[in-house]
Formats: structure tokens, C-alpha cells, sequence
């Protein structure tokens, strides 16, 4: 008797698009590491991701510690995350995009970047690094987004799928600000 396996469906592919961080934030492992920001350029991005869709892989995930710092060290050619997505939503055959590494206080600074993550049809899932929403625990890292600021930006993303990373138990935090956070997160 034979036995037909009926392959799994290719559902998606990952992409690095970038590595390190040139932030100094007060809580994160890349400072003590010396992991400066290094872009994968857009052209090696792009010949993945054709790749990726010619092999039948519509869901592409982009990978990066900090994609928000996409393309900081790049001299030339210069290219930020915004004409990144602008150039990889171009090409056909893809059916979503998911974004990880997003810095909430670096979209916070760059409202364009902010608008067409927010208007595009293919980015579906956002994977962001919220740190904390306790502000003097924000201003211990550094950060200076205000807490409503961040939640305004969460509000505005609410029809994305969102991954937050959010810290707690931040030298210094009290039990107090810890169920607040709780509170704001619910």
C-alpha cells in the first residue's frame, strides 16, 4: 500500500533586513554589546523577497533588532524603512507583511513612516518595542516619548496585529506602576 504526503503549504518566508542598534537605551543588552546598526541593502532585500514569492511564499516576515534604524549607516545609496516598504510593496505576489524590531519611539518621531504603516493593505503584523509605560521608568531609559504619545500610536495601529515587548520589573519600579502599567495595557 503507498502512502501519498501532501506537502505543507508555504505560508512565509523571513527576511533580515537589519541587525544591532545604535540607541542607547537604559535597559538594552545591544549597548553592552557593541552592536552597531548593519542594513541588509534594499537590492539583497528585494532579490530575497522575489525569490521568496517565485518559491510560493506570499507572507513575508522582515526581521531586524531595530527596523526603524533601517538604512541609518547607508552613505550613497541612501534608504530608510519607509522607502524600503515603499519599494518591496511593489513587487507582486505578495500577499502581507510582517514588520518586527519597530522602535515605538523612533515611529513616534517620524510621522510619515507612521502614515503608511497605518494606511498599507500589506502590512498586517507589527512586532514593537514599547519598553515600558511607567514615565519615570521611560525616563530612567532614556526613552521620550511621552506614555500618551504611546498610546495614541497604539490606538492608531489598532487594526494591525500587534506584538509589544514591554518591560517590567525595571530597576526602581514600584507595585504600583506595575498594575498601572497592567491597567493601560488591558
Amino acid at each position: 500500500e503507498s502512502t501519498t504526503v501532501t506537502p505543507m503549504p508555504l505560508y512565509s518566508n523571513t527576511v533580515l533586513i537589519q541587525r544591532g542598534c545604535n540607541r542607547k537605551c537604559g535597559f538594552c543588552k545591544t549597548q553592552y554589546m557593541h552592536m552597531p546598526p548593519i542594513s541588509t541593502p534594499v537590492e539583497t532585500v528585494v532579490k530575497a523577497i522575489n525569490e521568496a514569492v517565485n518559491n510560493g511564499h506570499a507572507d513575508i516576515n522582515l526581521l531586524a533588532e531595530n527596523s526603524t534604524e533601517y538604512g541609518f549607516e547607508f552613505k550613497e545609496d541612501k534608504c530608510n524603512l519607509l522607502d524600503l516598504l515603499k519599494r518591496i510593496s511593489r513587487i507582486q505576489g505578495i500577499k502581507s507583511i510582517a514588520l518586527s524590531g519597530i522602535c515605538l519611539d523612533e515611529l513616534a518621531q517620524d510621522s510619515s513612516l507612521l502614515e503608511y504603516i497605518i494606511q498599507s493593505e500589506l502590512i498586517y503584523k507589527l512586532q514593537l518595542e514599547v519598553q515600558s509605560l511607567i514615565p519615570n521608568v521611560r525616563k530612567k531609559m532614556r526613552l521620550t516619548t511621552s506614555v500618551m504619545d504611546v498610546l495614541e500610536i497604539l490606538k492608531l495601529l489598532r487594526e494591525k496585529h500587534i506584538i509589544g515587548n514591554v518591560m517590567v520589573g525595571y530597576p526602581g519600579e514600584t507595585s504600583s506602576e506595575f498594575n498601572k502599567q497592567l491597567q493601560l495595557l488591558s
